[in-house]
Order: structure tokens, then C-alpha cells, then sequence
């Protein structure tokens, strides 16, 4: 009886111990299926692009196909949507000089970075640089650039410096009282009263403005290089 008794307990330990490992077994291989399965979609999201070329190239090779990529990939007609660019390069400039300029193009003020810029194709382009101190650069020619004919190189003389006046207004201004004047291309807006405000020499049309009254007026007056100009208040 007692050897009986033994024997059946070894034989419900082996059972257990094969449960057991099938039972670690299992998880295991699901493990190692899940983690596949990962790398899997990792692989196919990051070379998508990569088969997506592959597939595109294969349909367009057989024959008899209708298949054409705008099927296969919709996304692909974007490309058609960006905006055709040509470009300007500056001449007898260093990176450095360029870096202290402005570019008006269209006498809208645009970030120019290093002696190369882009411009629209197609499109009638004045342009314009500036360097504080210095008299500006005004491009005498409409530039126009086409898709046969997308660059065009630009020789930037040596700029001419420029002299400057200061200007002092009357102080019997009313509050919200503004100057507004174009210095070098620029519109600018100052409130008043002004005192010993540095402008470069010339010759200015003033618009004098207030915030809170619908008055204006306008006054042409030269600023005199190297002099203390004061605006008349009444002319």
C-alpha cells in the first residue's frame, strides 16, 4: 500500500510540473509574439514611405496598368500646392555686411539671411536695402522671375553714408498726438512731442495725427544734416 501511495503522488508532481511549463511556455510565446508584433508596425510606419516608392514604381512598370500615383497616394498632389520660389543673389557683399542690412521687397520689410533671398516667381519685385547710417540701395529695375529663369544676381554698390539732423517739436501738443514719416522706406509713427529725435538729412512730408481727434495735418520740412531742426507747430 505504501508504495502505491508513493506512486501516485509522483505521478500528480510530474502532472503539475508539465502543467507548469507548458503554462510558462505559453506565456513565453506570447510574449515573444506581442514583441514581434511591435517591431512589426515600427518597422512599417518608418518605411512606409520607402514601400509606398516601391509599390508606386511597380504598378507604373506593369503593363496595361491604370493605376496612377494620385490613386495610391492622394497625399502626393500636395507638392503642387507649394508656391513656386526664385532667388536673389547679392553681390559684393559678405555674409557679415548682409546680416546688417534690411531687404524691402515691395517695400515690405523681409528677413534677409546671408546674400541669398527668396522671392516669388512670376511676380513683379522691386527691391530695396538698407543699412543704418548709410543712404539706402534701391534696385533701379522691376525684377521678374520665371520658372525658366528663376535667379537673378543683384551687384550692390558700396553704400553711401548718410548724415543726420535731429528734430524738436513744440511741447503744446495734446495728448494722443502722433508724427508719422517714412524714413529710408519705412513708415514710421512717433508720439509727440518730439525732442532732439535723430533722422537722417533730407527732406520729409510730416503727418501730424492724434489718437483721439479726427485731425491731421501735413507739413513738408527738410531735416539739415549735423543741426538741431525744430518743427514749426503752425505753418
Amino acid at each position: 500500500m505504501r508504495t502505491r501511495v508513493r506512486s501516485t503522488t509522483s505521478g500528480r508532481r510530474g502532472q503539475s510540473n508539465k502543467r507548469a511549463k507548458a503554462e510558462a511556455g505559453g506565456k513565453s510565446q506570447t510574449t515573444l509574439i506581442l514583441v514581434a508584433s511591435l517591431v512589426l508596425i515600427a518597422v512599417s510606419i518608418l518605411n512606409w514611405d520607402s514601400i509606398q516608392g516601391v509599390w508606386k514604381k511597380d504598378l507604373q512598370r506593369m503593363p496595361g496598368s491604370t493605376t496612377t500615383v494620385s490613386q495610391i497616394s492622394p497625399e502626393s498632389t500636395n507638392t503642387n500646392n507649394t508656391a513656386k520660389i526664385g532667388y536673389i543673389y547679392l553681390s559684393n557683399l559678405s555674409y557679415a555686411d548682409a546680416s546688417n542690412m534690411k531687404i524691402f521687397v515691395n517695400n515690405k520689410i523681409e528677413t534677409l539671411k546671408g546674400t541669398k533671398h527668396k522671392i516669388a516667381l512670376n511676380t513683379p519685385i522691386k527691391i530695396k536695402l538698407t543699412k543704418d547710417g548709410y543712404k539706402p540701395f534701391e534696385y533701379p529695375k522691376e525684377i521678374v522671375l520665371t520658372e525658366q529663369n528663376s535667379t537673378i544676381t543683384i551687384q550692390v554698390p558700396s553704400l553711401v553714408k548718410e548724415y543726420y539732423g535731429f528734430l524738436s517739436t513744440s511741447k503744446n501738443y495734446p495728448p494722443g498726438s502722433v508724427i508719422e514719416f517714412e524714413e529710408n522706406g519705412e513708415l514710421k509713427t512717433r508720439d509727440l512731442p518730439l525732442s532732439q529725435y535723430r533722422l537722417p538729412a533730407g527732406t520729409y512730408d510730416f503727418v501730424i495725427k492724434n489718437k483721439f481727434l479726427p485731425t491731421e495735418q501735413k507739413v513738408r520740412f527738410t531735416v539739415e544734416k549735423n543741426k538741431k531742426n525744430q518743427l514749426p507747430k503752425n505753418l
